[in-house]
């Protein structure tokens, strides 16, 4: 659970392109001198062997990005209706600004992971609501792959599809979707990194709804550990008609919000085209050693930061807990490097 009190996104409506116009930001922050405390030495972030590199090597998917989804979210990032998300009401209507897709495809098929991040080898469960009689889970990994953005690591076919109630809020507004468990996966062989399940509708017009999660590798000493701003994602996240802003809930904000529910934008994205995927691509094509994390690692986690010699978070990492703050601040004292490559 998430509770913090939010505060107003002022830069909502500025338009953010999908295509490369961040990893040209991108690439100018990490190319400009770094203007550092004498005491600090800023540390190569070049990666000692090729492990990301064989993890980047397999073809890229063609498939991974439905043309509905791409639709949908360049309509919201380009109208800067991203970060208010329209998913709210309990019989799954659309609100008027929403953008028109040809399906509505939170509707049809959504679904969450069971957690923010799991270390390699441990499971990952995914819940799953659809009106769909069957479908496919498909797994995906973000990166480069040859500026194809993501290849497949997972496939599991003809699912049958349940269609789930969305409950009430509780007293303090949170909505914890609470479905059974759909499928459940072994992480044993993939890289860490940013992954995506689709749940794909097995149709000529595949309906696709989307549920990310990091893979975390706790035994790495990989020079940079990305984090993931699953708790900002979270916050904004109106799914059941509930988030921490009044300016997208349902009769006065959350006052807590969980996890345990899809995104009610990106088509279950979250915020990741929004702000992480440029990002991803950009590390990854460049051969930077980097291992991801969630913002809840940073919370429960200190000595998974201390593995690594930089931490770097972009896009708009607002929701801090009190342990993560001060989780960073002991990183920073220790003479370790941090990057904010974000507002707030």
């Amino acid at each position: 659970m998430l509770g913090a009190v939010g505060v107003p996104h002022a830069w909502a409506g500025r338009r953010t392109q999908l295509p490369s116009d961040i990893e040209a930001v991108t690439k100018t922050a990490f190319s400009s001198p770094i203007q550092s405390p004498s005491r600090f030495a800023f540390p190569s972030l070049t990666m000692p062997d090729d492990a990301l590199a064989r993890a980047n090597a397999p073809a890229g998917a063609t498939d991974w990005f439905a043309p509905d989804a791409r639709a949908a979210i360049e309509g919201e990032l380009a109208s800067g209706n991203f970060l208010k998300p329209t998913r709210q009401s309990s019989d799954m209507a659309v609100a008027a600004d929403a953008i028109a897709t040809p399906t509505d495809v939170t509707a049809q098929v959504e679904g969450y992971a069971n957690r923010q991040s799991v270390n390699k080898g441990e499971a990952i469960s995914f819940s799953v609501s659809t009106l769909l009689a069957h479908y496919d889970l498909v797994v995906y990994r973000i990166g480069w792959y040859n500026g194809a953005g993501a290849s497949e690591v997972a496939r599991i076919s003809n699912l049958s599809g349940a269609s789930y109630a969305i409950p009430a809020p509780d007293s303090l507004g949170t909505v914890a979707a609470g479905w059974p468990v759909a499928a459940t996966l072994d992480t044993s062989t993939w890289t860490s990194g940013y992954f995506l399940a689709a749940f794909v509708g097995s149709t000529p017009n595949a309906i696709v709804g989307y549920a990310p999660f990091v893979v975390r590798n706790d035994a790495s000493t990989s020079a940079i550990l990305v984090q993931i701003p699953f708790n900002t994602y979270q916050a904004y996240n109106a799914w059941g008609g509930k988030s921490l802003y009044d300016d997208n809930s349902q009769g006065g904000r959350a006052r807590k919000v969980s996890f345990d529910r899809p995104y009610s934008y990106g088509q279950g994205s979250g915020y990741l085209f929004g702000g992480d995927y440029q990002l991803i691509r950009y590390l990854e094509r460049n051969g930077y050693d980097v291992s991801y994390a969630a913002s809840y690692d940073t919370h429960s986690r200190p000595d998974l930061m201390q593995n690594h010699k930089v931490f770097l978070t972009a896009f708009h990492d607002e929701y801090w807990s009190w342990e993560a703050r001060a989780n960073l601040v002991g990183y920073i004292d220790s003479g370790k490097t941090v990057g904010v490559l974000a507002a707030n």
